[in-house]
């Protein structure tokens, strides 16, 4: 009897023990299905031409160029590079995918047939598509953020005025009832953690004809200026009550390795030189950060540091790298070449869409190749997809299970 009874004892055990990984399994499914394809983006895709290009950096033959295929289209994928899908179809030009905060739905730009563009957003599907005002793009900035709480977005764009280019405006957008509101004379804006306020800054000319920049806060309902003007530009939040800006003088370039923290209210907190730290693999064709103009500033969770995109127009198109500043160490270091398209949850990783030589292309096109994921303390990285022609922004969820 006893060994009966340890022997079913026994089966019991190994059927729970299965039951409970049968359950594990079922849980660990159910997670991945909320979470996958947290990545999007905006890519055009290329193929080879019949046409020869010829320079005199060109073999004497000449190379073969690249043709565009279609417009850019919206694509969503898993970290690993996995179940890509295509989330937008047609002749238009679908750019700057945003993920809300609440992980909910996607803001993008639409191109219209008159060249004017207008704000859309969809769900996580591509689906149930809305569309608000149209608008002509900023040729400095294009861009798209979310309020933190996913009710408002804001936008750049320029709003036609006496001035024949028009003025670089902040739109922002209520997108529950369309409302909106303009603040005029903003190059590039950048959301406090609580979504109360909003730091603005803007480039003009002064009566030398040299580049101005100053940045300010203001109240985010009402575009009440809430601070002092502070000389300086690319103001990003790093808490609810401190910005990290880039000290400038003239010129769009910075003054030297410095960065400035400042009050909400625009009290300068203190300026501090960067000790740069030398990455061999990457160093070499851009030595040292903020020498031309900033694209995205993004702040790497659990951390503190920021991920500072620059790039330089040249014959062939734009270069891009980026640079990692730590606000507390005062250090930065070169972390790769190429666009930031995003930064992982965990601030362990960026989302970096190369931007490897495919081959002759038209002079002053784009150039890309594969998106790749960058591990932050090692360095290594790691190829998502293949060659793409060109890639025009992309975002990465921070919230890997929403609540519907």
């Amino acid at each position: 009897m006893r060994k009966t009874y340890v022997f079913c004892g026994e089966c019991n055990l190994l059927k729970s023990f299965r039951l409970l990984l049968i359950v594990a399994a079922g849980f660990l499914l159910s997670v991945c299905a909320h979470a996958d394809r947290d990545i999007v983006f905006s890519a055009q895709l290329y193929k080879w031409s019949k046409h020869i290009y010829h320079d005199e950096y060109n073999k004497p033959k000449g190379e073969r160029t690249l043709d565009n295929v279609g417009p850019y289209q919206l694509f969503r994928m898993n970290p690993d590079g996995s179940g890509l899908t295509r989330l937008t179809f047609g002749k238009l030009d679908c750019l700057f995918p945003k993920w809300s905060p609440d992980g909910k739905r996607i803001a993008f730009f639409r191109q219209q047939y008159n060249e004017t563009w207008r704000l859309c957003i969809c769900d996580s599907g591509g689906k149930n598509r809305v569309a608000y005002l149209g608008f002509v793009l900023s040729e400095y900035r294009r861009k798209i953020l979310w309020s933190p709480d996913s009710s408002h977005i804001g936008i750049l764009n320029v709003f036609p005025s006496e001035s024949i280019e028009g003025i670089d405006t902040l739109t922002i957008i209520d997108i529950k009832n369309g409302t909106y509101r303009r603040i005029q004379n903003v190059t590039d804006f950048d959301w406090s953690p609580d979504g109360k306020q909003i730091a603005t800054w803007f480039l003009s000319h002064d009566l030398s004809d040299h580049e101005l920049c100053a940045f300010k806060v203001v109240n985010a309902y009402t575009g009440k200026t809430t601070s002092k003007t502070i000389r300086a530009a690319e103001p990003i939040w790093i808490s609810p009550n401190s910005i990290l800006a880039l000290p400038k003088v003239e010129g769009v370039g910075n003054k030297g390795n410095e960065v400035i923290i400042v009050s909400n209210t625009g009290r300068v907190l203190g300026t501090h030189n960067l000790r740069r730290i030398r990455n061999p693999k990457v160093d070499g064709e851009y030595d040292g950060p903020f020498t031309m103009t900033i694209g995205q500033r993004s702040v790497v969770p659990h951390s503190t540091s920021v991920v500072f995109e620059s790039f330089t127009h040249v014959s062939d198109g734009p270069h891009y790298w980026c640079d990692l500043v730590d606000w507390l160490k005062f250090t930065t270091r070169q972390i790769s070449t190429g666009m930031c398209l995003g930064i992982s949850p965990d601030g362990k990783s960026t989302l970096i869409a190369d931007q490897n030589w495919l081959g002759p292309y038209k002079r002053g096109g784009r150039r890309c190749g594969p998106i790749k994921i960058f591990d932050l303390k090692t360095g290594k990285s790691r190829k998502l997809t293949g060659n793409l022609m060109s890639v025009e922004g992309g975002d990465w969820r921070h919230v890997p299970n929403p609540q519907k």
